[in-house]
C-alpha cells in the first residue's frame, strides 16, 4: 500500500490542487498536529484516490464514500479538542 502511495504523489506535484482546491502540501499543513501518522496516510490516500477518480471519471458515488471517511477522521481529532 504505501509504494502505491509514493507512486501517486510522485504522479501528483505538491503544488497542484487536488483536493477542495488545496494542494498535498496544503493539505498536510491543515491536518491536526495530533492526528497520527496512520491516519495521515490514509487521509492522503484518500484524497488522491478522490482526485484521480474525479480526473478519470469513475467510482464517482464511490468518491462520497471515501470523502465522508476523511470527514470523519478530521470530526474525530476535533471532537477529542
Amino acid at each position: 500500500m504505501q509504494n502505491k502511495l509514493l507512486n501517486a504523489l510522485n504522479m501528483i506535484t505538491t503544488t497542484q490542487p487536488i483536493y477542495n482546491g488545496l494542494s498535498i502540501r496544503q493539505i498536510i499543513s491543515r491536518l491536526h498536529p495530533e492526528m497520527i501518522k496512520q491516519h495521515r496516510k490514509e487521509y492522503l490516500k484518500n484524497c488522491i484516490e478522490v482526485y484521480k477518480n474525479e480526473q478519470s471519471g469513475k467510482n464517482l458515488t464511490w468518491n462520497e464514500g471515501v470523502k465522508n471517511r476523511n470527514l470523519n477522521l478530521i470530526l474525530f481529532y476535533l471532537k477529542s479538542c
